[in-house]
């Protein structure tokens, strides 16, 4: 996340840098304190005026804002190296992001900024206002002639009193402050009053309406909201048969807006063009932005995966994907969850044969063990893996043993751990704990909880292994190797979502042994047979003693003998294939429809 200028200013208090810098207050007087100048060499009396958000010295005229007064003492030049001055200023009073601003803000008991206020027109012809704090947006607030509330007026666009009339062009972005920025060059904007918008629905008939007739140039924040926005605005208005384009800004930060994007030099002179370029279709073949990527054919050819993007095998797991691990409960998945995690932070080899691409950060988070077994665990495969550095995993896995958050309060959660430790790989241990959902098998529940993880997957780059408890045990044993991904318990939608996958099995046939199946690009674990085909299977087997856990590969990679029910369904309809379906499934205690695949099976 990038530091914005508005989040410096929200945390930042020139009295209280001054003073950490070493100079003292001469004076205060009400909410203002005297210094003598730290800009000047020499004797002073105090002419060094200081408020929380502004200064002035009185004996050389000069004055500003927080940012002034840091570029200043640091030697900074703020008109040719805004973005730096911002950065550095919001680092050096603990800030990373707008989170740690209203944080700072609410910490600092001084009187707080007063609000931005933004003056709108309802419909029927009466004045609004709608107050923004800078410390907190969430808590805007509305007046209508002076009073709190709207009493159910509906207000008009933001700014479109200032363009009707005078020009068919219009730019749409998603705050007040950006339409205003627009505004101050020549650039007619409006903004919705609700910001940004993710549904078609919530721009108002009316709003249209305001708008028809014009051409308009979309510009989206740089963030999943504004793709969201984007995609939804655009939508409403081709569906009320407005002309619409999107123009979107190259080189913003993680949720920059054009505001941003101005702030770093760029004139009217640079946008007018871009804005043409929108209109007549000849910009940017494809839009390259917030949220998505998007890859012409040409771009698919030129495309090469960065080399520090695979983490295990030939991309088993890779930054911003997912991996899938399933198995029944009490099966040991934990166990191979957690050799992952191992072999990643110490850069070893998984099952002593997939091996890690280097070592790396690792965030694993475990609902169900307590410390004490996830010690008991953890500790034993760091001494089992081949070719792992303990000294590695000791810095770099760190284990949450974390429960009872599940939906947007897990995913919040995580998003601030990967603000934090920056990890390459994450582990959650089992999904199911997490989702939060009243039916996992609904695919609305999951894709609601995945899509924000994804996002994380993307912002932070991270690789990501899912581990599903697959639900009771019924019969497989008809599937084929590429079907077994579905054998997770919930929604079929996570199978769809995930990029690799590998699915653990009890042997009906054998108790000490276990099969691992690699159902969905099993070429990414690198894995050969020796006929050099990708190899979908291997058979692992537990660790001697309960107190050492550690899955190792078996010697004997023979498949057990066939006994299981698809030979028994083969041997009856062998046997008397003019029996029923029906019949030979009650005498076997299985499912008709499992005896009727294996018929027509047999018939092909």
């Amino acid at each position: 996340m990038s530091i914005r200028k508005e989040d410096v200013l929200a945390a930042a208090d020139c009295r209280d840098y001054l003073e950490g810098q070493g100079y003292k207050p001469l004076r205060s007087q009400g909410e203002t304190t005297f210094f003598n100048s730290p800009l000047r060499i020499g004797a002073d009396s105090g002419s060094f005026k200081v408020d929380r958000d502004k200064w002035f010295d009185h004996v050389s005229k000069e004055g500003g804002g927080f940012l002034e007064l840091y570029a200043s003492l640091n030697g900074m030049d703020i008109n040719s190296d805004f973005a730096a001055v911002v950065k550095s200023a919001g680092l050096a009073i603990g800030l990373r992001d707008e989170a740690d601003a209203k944080r700072i803000a609410h910490q600092i008991n001084k009187k707080p900024l007063p609000p931005r206020i933004h003056k709108y027109m309802t419909f029927d012809g009466r004045d609004a206002e709608k107050h923004i704090p800078v410390e907190c947006k969430s808590k805007t607030k509305w007046f209508l002639d002076g009073k709190a509330g709207l009493d159910g007026a509906l207000v008009q666009l933001f700014g479109i009193d200032s363009i009707t009339g005078q020009s068919d062009i219009v730019c749409l972005v998603e705050g007040e402050k950006d339409a205003e920025n627009l505004h101050a060059i020549g650039v007619p904007a409006v903004s919705l009053p609700n910001g940004a918008t993710s549904k078609p629905e919530q721009f108002k008939p009316e709003w249209l309406e305001q708008v028809k007739g014009m051409r308009v140039v979309v510009i989206p924040d740089n963030d999943t909201a504004g793709a969201k926005h984007l995609a939804a605005v655009r939508e409403a208005m081709t569906a009320a048969n407005i002309e619409n384009h999107a123009l979107i800004l190259e080189g913003l930060p993680s949720k920059g807006d054009v505001s941003d994007w101005l702030e770093r030099g760029n004139t009217e002179n640079e946008l007018w063009p871009l804005i043409m370029e929108a209109l007549d279709g000849t910009g940017m073949e494809l839009p390259k932005g917030p949220g998505f990527e998007f890859y012409s054919i040409p771009d698919l050819e030129a495309y090469e995966t960065p080399k520090d993007h695979y983490v295990l095998g030939e991309g088993f797991m890779r930054r911003g994907a997912g991996t899938l691990l399933a198995g029944g409960t009490g099966i040991g998945k934990s166990i191979l969850a957690a050799q992952v995690s191992v072999a990643a932070a110490g850069g070893g080899r998984f099952l002593g044969c997939i091996p890690a691409k280097g070592s790396y950060k690792v965030l694993h988070i475990q609902a169900e063990n307590d410390p004490e077994t996830m010690k008991r665990d953890f500790i034993s495969i760091m001494e089992a893996s081949q070719g792992v550095d303990p000294q590695q995993v000791r810095k770099n896995l760190v284990v949450a043993h974390t429960y009872g958050m599940t939906g947007s309060v897990f995913t919040t959660w995580l998003e601030t751990q990967c603000e934090f430790l920056r990890p390459d790989v994450i582990v959650i241990d089992p999904y199911q704990s997490f989702v939060g959902a009243d039916d996992i098998n609904n695919t609305k529940g999951f894709l609601e909880w995945i899509g924000p993880v994804n996002h994380i997957l993307q912002e932070y780059m991270c690789a990501l292994l899912l581990v599903a408890h697959t639900p009771k045990p019924r019969d497989r044993s008809d599937w084929n190797t590429r079907e077994l991904v579905y054998s997770a318990a919930g929604s079929s939608a996570i199978s769809n979502w995930a990029r690799t996958s590998m699915e653990l099995h009890t042997l009906k046939q054998e108790e000490s042994r276990f099969k691992l199946t690699f159902s969905k690009n099993s070429e990414r674990t690198g894995l050969l047979t020796n006929d050099q085909r990708p190899c979908r299977e291997l058979f692992i087997r537990h660790s001697e003693t309960i107190k050492h856990p550690f899955w190792h590969i078996d010697e004997d990679q023979d498949p057990p003998e066939t006994t299981g029910l698809a030979h028994q369904i083969k041997m009856e309809l062998i046997k008397d294939g003019s029996r029923s379906d029906a019949e030979i499934a009650c005498h076997l205690g299985c499912n008709r429809s499992t005896v009727y695949r294996k018929r027509k099976e047999m018939e092909a």
